[in-house]
C-alpha cells in the first residue's frame, strides 16, 4: 500500500448521480444536529474537519431486482437519509470543513450504491473508513458481512487507497484508516499499524466499530438491555475483556469476543502515548471518553438523523 500525504483543503461540490436515491416524504426544513470535539494531538496548525458516519443513504435501481424488497423496506426507515446527506455535504462546503467519514454510508451493497460512493462520498471525503453495511446486501447478519471477494473488489475500486489499513498525513498529524468492521482486527493490521508507531507521529485512529472502554460499555449496555423493543444484552464494542463478554448473549458472544490479535491492536490503541484520538460510529450515539493513553474516542450518532461533528485537531 502507496503511502500518500493528501492536500488539506478539498473541493466539496454536490455531485450528481445518475443512481435512484431516496426522497424525503415531506420536505421539511431541518438543519443539522453537530456536536463539537477537541483533540490535542500537536498539529503544524489547528485542524477543522465534520465527521459524519452512519449516513445510511438508500441507493437501488433495477440492476438488482433480488434486492427490490429490501429497498422497500429500509426505505421506510431512512427515507430522509438521502436529504440528510445532501444537507451535510451543503454544510461542509459552506464551513470549509473538510469530511472525516467512518461508514455506513449507505444502507446495503447494490452496483447504484458503489457508484454513489464512487461519484458522491469519495470526492467530497477528505478521508474514509469503511462501515459494517458497505459489506450488506440484505443488511443483516454477521455472516453475510464477512468480507466475499465480490464486495471487496467493487468497494476497492470505488476507493483509491486500501480499504483494510490506509495512512494519510496531514500537518504532521497521521491520520490512519481501519476495516474492523467484523469485529475484530488481523495479523496484517497490527503490523502496519506498529510500523505507523514506529515512525514517531501523533496518530489519530479511525474505525467503524468503537473498541472497548468502561464508559462505552456502561452507556451502550444499559441502552441496549432497556430496549423495549429489541432488548439485548451486547455493546456492539471491539476487544471486550472477559467479564463482559460473559455478559453478552450467547449469540452475540462470537462477535463480542475478541481473538488475540484483536487484543493486541485494543491495547496498542488504549496505551501507546502516539495515539491521540480515535474517531467511529456504528452506535449511532453521541459519546466521548479519554482512554488510558489521554487518547479521546468519539462516536457521532448517525447522519441518517441529522447529526454530524465538528472536530478540531490542534
Amino acid at each position: 500500500m502507496k503511502r500518500r500525504t493528501f492536500i488539506y483543503t478539498i473541493s466539496l461540490g454536490l455531485a450528481t448521480s445518475p443512481l435512484l436515491a431516496q426522497k424525503a416524504k415531506k420536505d421539511i426544513p431541518e438543519k443539522l444536529n453537530i456536536t463539537k470535539v477537541e483533540i490535542k494531538a500537536g498539529a503544524k496548525k489547528p485542524l477543522k474537519f465534520l465527521h459524519v458516519t452512519d449516513s445510511h443513504v438508500i441507493t437501488w435501481d433495477k440492476r438488482s431486482p433480488n434486492q427490490e424488497d429490501i429497498y422497500k423496506k429500509r426505505i421506510k426507515v431512512f427515507f430522509r437519509s438521502r436529504k440528510r446527506w445532501d444537507m451535510t455535504l451543503a454544510y461542509a462546503k459552506e464551513n470549509n470543513l473538510p469530511i472525516l467519514n467512518t461508514g455506513d454510508v449507505f444502507d446495503f451493497t447494490t452496483p447504484a450504491s458503489i457508484e454513489f460512493l464512487k461519484n458522491e462520498v469519495m470526492p467530497n471525503s477528505c478521508i474514509y473508513a469503511v462501515g459494517n453495511h458497505e459489506f450488506s446486501r440484505y443488511c443483516g447478519s454477521q455472516k453475510e458481512v464477512e468480507h466475499d471477494a465480490e464486495t471487496v473488489n467493487a468497494m476497492q475500486s470505488a476507493v483509491n487507497y486500501d480499504i483494510g489499513f490506509s495512512s494519510h498525513i496531514i500537518e504532521g498529524v497521521n491520520f490512519i484508516a481501519i476495516d474492523n468492521v467484523v469485529y475484530q482486527f488481523n495479523q496484517s493490521q497490527l503490523e502496519k499499524l506498529e510500523a505507523e508507531i514506529k515512525k514517531g507521529l501523533p496518530i489519530i485512529a479511525m474505525f467503524h466499530i468503537p473498541i472497548y472502554s468502561e464508559k462505552f460499555f456502561n452507556y451502550l449496555f444499559k441502552i441496549n438491555t432497556s430496549n423495549p423493543r429489541r432488548p439485548r444484552k451486547c455493546t456492539s464494542l471491539i476487544g471486550l475483556p472477559d467479564d463482559k463478554v460473559a455478559m453478552c448473549d450467547q449469540r452475540m458472544m462470537r462477535r463480542q469476543k475478541p481473538n488475540e490479535i484483536t487484543k493486541k491492536v485494543v491495547e496498542l490503541l488504549s496505551t501507546n502515548k502516539l495515539i491521540k484520538g480515535i474517531i467511529c460510529g456504528h452506535v449511532h450515539k453521541n459519546i466521548t471518553d479519554t482512554l488510558p493513553n489521554g487518547a479521546v474516542m468519539t462516536c457521532s450518532e448517525g447522519g441518517y438523523k441529522g447529526w454530524a461533528q465538528e472536530i478540531t485537531i490542534s
